[in-house]
């Protein structure tokens, strides 16, 4: 869960192996609830990619027990270069750790501070650990007492990593 184009397709892709640059390039926004399926050794998960755009937001937020039915985890994927927008995430994320406090006590939760990468934003680089100690100070304000939280850095740049250089003077 978490807003759109904070990058869980694109992290769903990666977990099942697609590290095809090609493949990050066809992601579109995800309509709804997606369904899909990972293998790690004998173990299948039963993967759901909810949709991040205002109109489903809503939606979830309206009916969060049919949707959170009978699951094991929760990841909430922040876009941790997304800084406009941080508090709509954390409130997004606070309906949901309210309903699984008060509905579904065993649920484990991540938190993933996703887009960890090296960036530019209008020719500043981002000061990444310093947002995501922010960020995980303001999470544990709205995480409810009887809850636990585990938080991660992600990427999906972590096998492909490209960086410009600068072709040397002849």
């Amino acid at each position: 869960m978490g807003l759109d184009s904070a990058g869980k397709t694109s992290i769903l892709t990666s977990l099942k192996g697609d590290n095809r640059l090609s493949s990050y390039f066809k992601v579109t926004p995800t309509k709804g609830v997606s369904r899909g399926d990972i293998q790690d050794g004998s173990t299948e998960f039963n993967i759901f990619d909810f949709g991040g755009q205002e109109v489903y937001v809503k939606a979830y937020l309206q009916d969060l027990e049919q949707h959170l039915f009978e699951v094991d985890k929760v990841i909430f994927v922040i876009d941790i270069q997304d800084t406009k927008r941080h508090s709509v995430a954390l409130e997004y994320l606070r309906k949901v750790l309210d309903h699984l406090a008060s509905h579904h006590k065993n649920v484990q939760v991540s938190i993933f501070f996703h887009k960890f990468d090296k960036l530019l934003e209008n020719d500043i680089t981002l000061d990444l650990g310093t947002i995501a100690q922010k960020l995980t100070r303001d999470i544990m304000k709205i995480v409810p007492k009887s809850m636990q939280v585990e938080f991660f850095q992600t990427s999906i740049f972590t096998v492909f990593q490209k960086t410009r250089m600068k072709a040397p003077e002849i």
